[in-house]
């Protein structure tokens, strides 16, 4: 006897995974954060809002945009530059660094009683 390539449950199993899947990804929103610390030499020097767009300049050629929410590297005096290709980010957890200038942002929330992730 034999076999057949797909049954139809498992095509049924296959599309709610990917409804599942999607469901969590796309409309479930992301937690954004709403302020950024800025570390330079391992240690924080300044911690700014996001909510107001402005431009911030630091020792070592490097300029910082705040803008729509989101902060990015926008020049620096590193010869390869990846820290501006980098962009902007505004996702609370996430971080952008430049090595050579050993300069940092990282986005963090004040909490607000939301949770940033999940453990099973």
């Amino acid at each position: 006897m034999r076999r057949k390539l797909i049954y139809k449950r498992e095509i049924y199993i296959i599309a709610a995974l990917l409804l599942a899947t999607f469901t969590v990804r796309f409309i479930l929103p992301e937690k954004a954060g709403n302020m950024c610390e800025i570390i330079v030499g391992g240690r924080t020097v300044e911690t700014v809002s996001l909510s107001e767009d402005r431009i911030i300049r630091l020792d070592g050629g490097i300029v910082l945009e705040v803008k729509d929410n989101r902060i990015g590297f926008t020049e620096s005096s590193c010869p390869d530059k990846i820290c501006v290709r980098m962009g902007f980010i505004g996702t609370s957890g996430q971080t952008a660094a430049c090595l050579p200038n050993k300069t940092a942002i990282k986005i963090i929330s004040d909490g607000g009683g939301a949770f940033d992730a999940v453990a099973y």
